[in-house]
């Protein structure tokens, strides 16, 4: 195994499960990359308010990560630098054309806006999403809110991935140079414009600091990670990943998520 130079992860179901905390044995592999001296970066598709500053004193991580991405790479916190960057929002007239063909098959998306979230209504999975996140949801009082300001993308939750399928399905025959749609978790569809990735962001940061691809390790566990593992010199799918994903990486972890998969996988092949 290579010396790396960089190791960057997404956070849900890949260094916690989703709405838990980072485990014991990754949460120390994490510090020990740190203390060896490697950047250490965490990539997200929430937006940077939604919890991702504040990681790493949960985890009880000594020192902030040194790059933060959100939004799918939209949002790209440089901490040695100090400097956050926004790329590629989706506009007003781009939203309404999203939300006005999406409703025919789903009715309550939601979008990020400073601090909150947006959505039609309050059902049962805005809810758990609320209360995971512990951030407030404001209802729009009109569908036009949707579109009433431009956001990083707009989102489509279920209550289970059959129930996601017809809208995964019709979202695909609306895809388009300007948005494209991608599922970042079982019952969760996002649009997006298509510049905007992980691996866009990484590959950002990367040239603005003069760090070599090929000295980068990358964990993901679904498709929006995809460009992020495709742009690292080594890619690590964890074993509760998508399947398409895990046959994309070179490597896929022994353990899942939830059994401390990243950080015992790191132990074993990168930390001895």
């Amino acid at each position: 195994m290579r010396k790396y130079e960089m190791f960057i992860a997404d956070i849900d179901d890949t260094l916690r499960v989703k709405g838990g905390s980072c485990g014991p044995i990754t949460r120390e592999a994490l510090k020990e990359m740190q203390k060896r001296g490697m950047i250490v970066a965490i990539a997200s598709g929430r937006p940077l308010w939604q919890g991702l500053l504040t990681h790493y004193s949960d985890w009880g991580l000594e020192k902030q990560f040194d790059l933060i991405i959100g939004m799918n790479g939209g949002e790209i916190y440089d901490v040695r630098k100090g400097t956050t960057e926004h790329f590629h929002p989706l506009s007003r007239e781009t939203l309404k054309e999203i939300t006005t063909k999406m409703y025919t098959v789903h009715q309550n998306p939601f979008v990020y806006r400073n601090g909150y979230m947006l959505a039609m209504r309050m059902d049962p999975f805005m809810e758990r999403s609320a209360k995971r996140n512990r951030n407030e949801v404001v209802l729009a009082k009109d569908i036009s809110e949707m579109w009433a300001e431009e956001t990083g993308k707009i989102l489509f939750r279920t209550g289970s991935a059959e129930e996601l399928k017809p809208v995964e399905a019709y979202a695909k025959t609306i895809d388009c140079d300007r948005y494209v749609s991608f599922k970042t978790g079982p019952d969760l569809l996002e649009i997006q414009d298509p510049r905007v990735t992980k691996g866009a962001g990484l590959r950002h940061y990367c040239e603005a600091n003069g760090i070599n691809l090929e000295n980068v390790i990358a964990f993901g566990d679904a498709d929006n990670d995809r460009a992020m593992l495709e742009a690292a010199g080594t890619s690590v799918c964890l074993c509760n990943g998508q399947k398409d994903i895990q046959a994309m990486c070179d490597y896929v972890t022994e353990y899942p998520c939830a059994e401390d998969g990243a950080g015992r996988w790191l132990f074993d092949h990168l930390l001895k």
